[in-house]
């Protein structure tokens, strides 16, 4: 039952990642396309937008696997 589980959430958890991240695009290129920006640059921006904010997260999450890795073994030393 756990590996039924832990399937389900590993196929559907990137799609939400990615509906996530275009929905960001696209809000951020309607937005650039309201302000005057031309329709290609708009959508290079949109998806621009998307990409950086994929890396912050990207970023965040591997200084906080760190951080509790260090956490972890400060506990523990002999693991």
């Amino acid at each position: 039952m756990a590996g039924g589980v832990l399937n389900t959430f590993m196929e559907i958890g990137p799609a939400l990642g990615l509906a996530g991240f275009a929905s960001a695009a696209a809000e951020h290129s309607l937005h650039l396309r309201a302000t005057g920006s031309a329709p290609g640059a708009a959508t290079a921006g949109g998806y621009s937008f998307a990409l950086a904010v994929a890396g912050i997260l990207f970023a965040v999450s591997g200084v906080a696997a760190l951080v509790r890795r260090s956490a972890a073994e400060r506990a523990d030393p002999g693991r």
